[in-house]
């Protein structure tokens, strides 16, 4: 890598003593390159390592115990690892959800059992039964049709449990239009028309340049086939609404509302807004950092979206 120091403000106060060194994250069981490198150094007087993302300053960090190079660990410098960057994301999206709910005198049940699955929450107020399912994506990512499929396949099982329940999809990543929606190209087949979505999608493997190329280039390549499982051979009649700005100045009532709808999808702009009008100030800022914060800084600072 290239290091370039320009944004280091204190590139005065540290002295380098190593060379760059490639951070390589082995905790998914296999060793996966980051953009991030470290260099070992001093920094006024004390032993120091230094962060960078593509060569450039990310941040400084004093070492206060014995660790040598050979065993790097990120998460002994205030960083963590790859896998417990993507379990923060879920348990941010899960704590931001949560809260808004309690604020409104739901109670929450966390991973209920629907039939074989089991949804992310279930929320309950007056007799109203709903199961949310949460997709604690980056804004880059696309969650679309794959995802859809999964909470219309648990309207289907309730249909079979005759429980009066509704689904809720909340993501914190880019929901897809409803004009691309397989929703709203019904002369296409399903099957063929998601296909070829998602076939469109898939980022080439030279043009992949951060850890979110990566796990959206995963995501795409996985799509279709989850989409066939989910669709099996098709869907009960069901009422799927794309949540809007006109459903916020009436959040939670819309929910009790006469309006039919089955399977309610909530991007995250709207559900930003949400937290923000039920003034839960704290999860609105975490869920912001949630979606705009790529994985390499939630690498190297592992209390970002600590709530």
């Amino acid at each position: 890598m290239n290091h370039s120091k320009k944004k280091f403000s204190r590139k005065q106060d540290f002295k380098s003593i190593s060379k760059p060194i490639q951070y390589v994250d082995y905790s998914l069981g296999y060793p996966f390159k980051t953009r991030i490198s470290y260099e070992f150094g001093l920094y006024k007087g004390k032993k120091a390592v230094c962060f960078f993302i593509d060569g450039n300053f990310e941040s400084l960090r004093i070492i206060h115990r014995k660790n040598p190079k050979e065993y790097f660990k990120i998460y002994k410098f205030g960083g963590q690892t790859l896998h417990s960057s993507r379990r923060q994301r879920e348990k941010c999206l899960e704590l931001t959800t949560r809260a808004l709910f309690e604020k409104y005198g739901f109670k929450v049940k966390l991973k209920p059992r629907l039939g074989p699955y089991h949804p992310d929450m279930l929320i309950k107020k007056d007799k109203l039964n709903i199961c949310v399912e949460l997709k604690a994506y980056h804004e880059s990512y696309l969650c679309g049709d794959s995802e859809i499929s999964q909470v219309m396949k648990y309207f289907r099982e309730i249909k079979n449990l005759n429980s009066p329940s509704k689904i809720i999809l909340i993501t914190s990543g880019s929901l897809i239009d409803s004009q691309n929606s397989f929703l709203q190209n019904q002369k296409n087949d399903p099957i063929q028309y998601v296909n070829a979505y998602y076939k469109k999608l898939i980022i080439p493997r030279s043009q992949i340049k951060s850890i979110e190329d990566f796990s959206a280039r995963d995501i795409y390549k996985q799509a279709a086939k989850k989409f066939n499982k989910n669709y099996g051979n098709g869907f009960p009649p069901m009422k799927v609404v794309f949540f809007n700005k006109n459903h916020i100045p009436n959040f939670p009532s819309c929910l009790f509302s006469k309006e039919k709808y089955d399977v309610l999808l909530v991007d995250s702009d709207d559900f930003y807004e949400l937290l923000k009008r039920a003034n839960l100030t704290k999860e609105a800022n975490k869920f912001d950092l949630l979606r705009k914060k790529d994985m390499e800084r939630l690498l190297i600072n592992g209390k970002i979206l600590k709530m």
